[in-house]
């Protein structure tokens, strides 16, 4: 019955267990052990039907598996007399077995989120300091379905153990109900995620055309667009019930997460999953808060098991980091924000977001915005330095970035090329001495900031032939030559 030949561990025979039953449709002993055929003896085995339609009144199961011809045969007979038909689905083998199988349509429990609506009614003084009440059901649901009698987990922490034994049993009849399930993690998912579900839904193209083809997938999230199997690692969306044992462990096509801010064990469940078995061509899609995707940067980054980042997708609220075998560390990854391409990136060092590597819009950026940068970058403020690279600002030499960064601007409507960037770096440099090559490296977003990929000789002819930047420069310098004379003279003056 449940597709493995190998030792079922303790847990998973006590899951089976919990929701199978067994029934002898004869009520009596039979002379020589053995049922007779229906045609033969059908006053005995009619006799014995009240007591069947007992059962699946009270048992309401949904499949019914029939070990005897005969049996098979009187059901089939008497099946008119129900108020719900069964349904015969044929014959089938099972580890030698002949048995026969009919599905039962029994009544249907109420809606999903009547049921819900009920539970929270019945229950509202328990509830009434409980965060979340969906997440609260789903755990108790999960606890009658597990065997778990400690109330172990998070949300019981806020309700008595009277008022938690009262809703197991209030529960307890619908704990193996899918629709519910399912009602409950989209309700907690709507209450957890908030604003973002609308973000979620819009990765969801991506993620199908991302792991199109490429199966197991397995997922934390529930997503109607995606088969999936659950993830039994941990929440905030714990599918484990969907599952009558656990997925087997073959290479994943595809893996689907979402990492909330609120554990304390996101470090470790991420380490955990990446290191979950990846087929060759796998696809890892890792979900979160646009604002705590760089919590996660240096594992997402420097994994050990050959993963590299593909793209990243950014909304309004929510981030994707999308990583694969087959993207190369050497390349960079596409960035991808509001559904729009990101074009000409540095290279990806402290952060993943792709906002971030926005060119800030004209009139947003102060000597203020300057300052703040060099204290950053620097560990203490520079004298003078954000008025100077404000004033490179103005003149277009250099551009502003959302993630708190320069680089390379224009001049004469040009993009600076490559010893244009070095004579501005050097100018920096020389002019503010005491700047280590690590505050420069910091201030320009660029790893190769001290790496000489020109010349010095080369460099000072090139010079030579750009007296436009030389001119922005030296008006530069003496703005703030005559500004430092006029601040000192009124600074004199007030002492006076």
């Amino acid at each position: 019955m449940t597709g493995r030949n190998d030792h079922l561990p303790k847990p998973v025979k006590y899951r089976f267990w919990e929701h199978v039953a067994f029934y002898n449709y004869v009520q009596h002993y039979l002379p020589d052990g053995n049922a007779p055929r229906y045609e033969e003896s059908r006053e005995m085995l009619d006799a014995d039907w009240p007591a069947l339609q007992d059962v699946l009144d009270e048992l309401r199961p949904e499949i019914i598996y029939v070990w005897n011809e005969s049996i098979k045969d009187t059901i089939i007979a008497n099946n008119h007399t129900l108020s719900t038909q069964l349904t015969f689905l044929g014959q089938t083998d099972m580890q030698g077995l002949t048995t026969y199988r009919f599905l039962y349509r029994h009544k249907q429990c109420l809606p999903p989120g009547t049921i819900a609506a009920n539970f929270k009614e019945q229950f509202h003084d328990s509830l009434r300091d409980t965060p979340y009440v969906e997440r609260l059901m789903i755990d108790i649901m999960q606890a009658i379905r597990h065997g778990n009698r400690s109330y172990s987990f998070e949300a019981f922490n806020y309700v008595s153990r009277s008022a938690l034994r009262r809703m197991a049993v209030n529960l307890l009849p619908v704990a193996w109900y899918l629709p519910l399930n399912i009602h409950l993690i989209q309700e907690f998912a709507t209450t957890i995620l908030g604003d973002g579900n609308a973000d979620l839904k819009k990765f969801i193209p991506i993620i199908v055309s991302e792991t199109k083809g490429l199966s197991p997938a397995y997922s934390t999230l529930y997503l109607p667009e995606i088969q999936a199997s659950p993830i039994e690692i941990m929440p905030p969306y714990e599918l484990s019930w969907f599952s009558l044992t656990k997925p087997e462990r073959t290479p994943a096509g595809s893996i689907i997460t979402y990492l909330d801010r609120g554990s304390d064990h996101i470090g470790s469940y991420l380490l955990r999953l990446l290191g979950l078995p990846l087929g060759e061509n796998a696809r890892v899609a890792i979900i979160a808060r646009a604002a705590n995707i760089d919590s996660f940067i240096n594992i997402i980054k420097n994994n050990s098991h050959g993963l590299a980042i593909k793209s990243l997708h950014e909304e309004s609220l929510m981030a994707m980091v999308v990583l694969t075998r087959e993207q190369l560390q050497s390349r960079k990854p596409i960035l991808y924000y509001k559904g729009t391409k990101i074009k000409n990136i540095t290279p990806l060092t402290e952060t993943l977001r792709p906002s971030n590597y926005l060119e800030i819009e004209k009139g947003d950026v102060s000597e203020y915005w300057f300052e703040d940068l060099v204290k950053n970058a620097c560990g203490a403020k520079v004298k003078l330095l954000p008025q100077y690279m404000f004033g490179l600002y103005k003149n277009g030499l250099i551009k502003c970035y959302n993630g708190g960064w320069i680089g390379r601007g224009c001049l004469d409507g040009k993009p600076l090329d490559t010893y244009q960037y070095a004579y501005l770096r050097k100018l920096i440099g020389d002019k503010f001495a005491e700047l280590t090559g690590q505050q420069l490296q910091k201030l320009f977003h660029d790893k190769n900031i001290n790496k000489n990929t020109i010349s010095p000789k080369k460099l000072s002819e090139k010079i030579k032939n750009i007296s436009a930047i030389n001119a922005i420069f030296t008006r530069i310098h003496n703005q703030h030559k005559q500004r430092a004379k006029k601040i000192s003279d009124i600074s004199g003056k007030k002492r006076i």
